[in-house]
């Protein structure tokens, strides 16, 4: 999901010179990929939390976890940055 966020964002960075309203219309697939990845985060926690019981393992998880979720929400900030820019044309 967040690779597919990344690809989005590329196609943003484009279309910003080409048609920037259509840069507005990926940031939103941007913010609904980042709404599915923040879902996905939610639900592995708490099945890590209910079914890893080494504590060594349970935190190598969350960490890995938290390190997509983090990403996908630097994609919604570029995003963010994109969609102002595309609206300041």
């Amino acid at each position: 999901m967040v690779v597919e966020a990344i690809f989005k964002l590329n196609e943003m960075a484009r279309a910003l010179s080409i048609n920037p309203s259509s840069t507005i219309e990926l940031a939103q697939e941007v913010q609904s990929i980042e709404r599915k990845v923040d879902n996905s985060y939610r639900k592995v926690v708490i099945k890590a939390l209910n079914e890893i019981p080494n504590t060594k393992d349970l935190l190598l998880v969350k960490d890995a976890v938290e390190g997509i979720e983090g990403m996908a929400d630097k994609c919604q900030a570029a995003s963010d940055s994109l969609t102002i820019l595309a609206l300041s044309m």
